[in-house]
C-alpha cells in the first residue's frame, strides 16, 4: 500500500466565502475606473473558486484511490484468515458491537451541495421576458443589475440579494428570504414590468440512442410527437429538443434528446422506469446542463455565454483584440488563456481542462433523481 498522502488545510467554507464576495461585489453600481477594477476583482475571486473546486475534485479522487487500495488489503487478509476455527457464542456475544462506517468525502460533498441547491431553489426565482416588447426589452437589456434590483424592490418592498440575467432573454432573482421569494412568485408582474411574468420550473430528462426516424426534429410535428409521449408515458411533457444544437456527426443514425416535465416526481419515474418511444424502453437521466462546458467566444472566457458578454472581444484563435470571425492573422495560434499554439477552445488548453474537472466533479455531486436521495 503506498504512504498516506500529505494533507492540505481543510477550509470547508471557502467556496461559499469567496461566493458571497462575488455576488456582493456585482451588486455595487460602478461607473469608469471604478467598473474596471470591479470586473478585474471579481475575475480574480471566479479564478480562486475554480482552484479551490479543482483542488476539492483531486482530494476527492485521491480518496477514493486509497480506499480501493484499503478494500484490496482488507480483502487479502481475510483470505488469509479464512481456515481460523469458527468463533464460540461466548466469544461473539462478547464483542463489542461495530459502528457505522464513516461516509465517505464524496458522500458528504453530495449532500453539501444537494442542501445549497435546495436552499437555492427556494429563495430564486426566473422572470420570463417571452412577452415583453422589443422597446421595453431593449430597455431591461441595457439597465444594470443594480437598476433591475431597484425597480423590482421598489414594486414589491421585497429583499432582492442578487439578480442575474440569463443566456435565454431572463432574469434570476436571488432574494434574501424565502418569504420574499413566494412574495415574488405571486406578484402581478404586469404592473411592474408588463410582459413578464415568473418562469414555471422544468424538470429535464435526458434520452440517448434514440432513432431519429422516431423523432426528427426538422420533419415532424412536435406537437403530435409530444402528445403521442405523453400517451405512451402516461406522464405531462411540457417540450422536446435536441439536447445539442450542433452535433459532431449530423449523419449519424441516432441522437440525444432532452423531455422536459413538469413534475420533479414524474421526472424521477421515468428516470427509474425508463422512457418508452415507440414500443422501446429507452433509459434515461437527470438533464444536468450545469455540468455542460459553456464558453464565451466573444471574450473567450468560461461560465458565460457571448450574448451577456460586457467584456471587450478577444480573437480565439490569435488572441487579438478583435472578434474570433474577423481574424487574418492566420500564421500562428495564440491560446487567450494559456498563451500556447492552439484556439482558445482546444480540448488540450490546461484551463479548459480545469473547467472540465470541475463540470465532472459538479455530476459527480448531483443526486441522479430530483425528489429520491439515490
Amino acid at each position: 500500500m503506498r504512504m498516506a498522502r500529505n494533507k492540505t488545510p481543510n477550509e470547508p467554507h471557502l467556496v461559499n466565502i469567496l461566493l458571497e464576495a462575488k455576488a456582493k461585489l456585482q451588486q455595487q453600481n460602478t461607473k469608469g475606473l471604478n467598473l474596471d477594477i470591479k470586473n478585474e476583482v471579481v475575475n480574480i475571486i471566479e479564478t480562486a473558486i475554480q482552484e479551490a473546486l479543482a483542488t476539492q475534485t483531486q482530494q476527492i479522487k485521491n480518496l477514493q484511490q486509497d480506499i480501493e487500495e484499503i478494500k484490496a488489503a482488507i480483502k487479502s487478509m481475510n483470505t488469509t484468515t479464512s481456515n481460523k476455527p469458527p468463533k464460540t457464542w461466548a466469544q461473539v456475544a462478547g464483542q463489542r458491537p461495530k459502528e457505522p462506517a464513516p461516509r465517505s468525502a464524496t458522500e458528504r460533498r453530495i449532500e453539501h451541495l444537494d442542501k445549497i441547491r435546495r436552499e437555492k431553489e427556494r429563495v430564486e426565482l426566473t422572470l420570463s421576458m417571452q412577452g415583453i416588447d422589443d422597446e421595453t426589452k431593449k430597455q431591461l437589456e441595457s439597465m444594470t443589475e443594480a437598476e433591475l434590483i431597484r425597480i423590482i424592490q421598489d414594486a414589491s418592498n421585497c429583499h432582492i440579494r442578487a439578480i442575474r440575467k440569463t443566456p435565454n432573454k431572463g432574469i434570476k432573482i436571488r432574494c434574501t428570504s424565502e418569504e420574499d421569494a413566494n412574495t415574488l412568485r405571486a406578484m402581478d408582474w404586469e404592473q411592474a414590468i408588463p410582459g413578464t411574468k415568473v418562469a414555471k420550473q422544468r424538470y429535464g430528462i435526458v434520452i440517448h440512442g434514440v432513432p431519429k426516424h422516431n423523432i426528427d426534429f426538422e420533419k415532424d410535428d412536435m406537437e403530435d410527437t409530444r402528445m403521442r409521449l405523453e400517451a405512451n408515458n402516461k406522464v405531462k411533457i411540457h417540450k422536446i429538443a435536441p439536447l445539442k444544437r450542433k452535433v459532431k456527426n449530423p449523419n449519424a443514425s441516432t441522437q440525444s434528446i432532452v423531455v422536459h416535465v413538469d413534475s420533479p416526481e414524474e421526472a424521477d419515474e421515468c428516470i427509474e422506469g425508463g422512457i418508452i418511444i415507440e414500443h422501446r424502453i429507452h433509459r434515461a437521466e437527470r438533464y444536468m446542463p450545469q455540468c455542460q462546458i459553456t464558453q464565451c467566444f466573444n471574450c473567450q472566457g468560461y461560465g458565460h455565454k457571448a450574448a451577456v458578454c460586457k467584456k471587450p472581444p478577444r480573437c480565439g484563435k490569435c488572441a487579438k483584440d478583435h472578434q474570433t470571425k474577423e481574424c487574418r492573422n492566420c500564421e500562428r495560434l495564440e491560446c487567450v488563456h494559456c498563451q500556447g499554439e492552439h484556439e482558445a477552445w482546444h480540448s488540450e488548453c490546461p484551463r479548459r481542462q480545469q473547467e472540465f474537472l470541475q463540470k465532472e466533479a459538479t455530476r459527480e455531486a448531483i443526486p441522479p433523481f430530483y425528489t429520491k436521495s439515490c
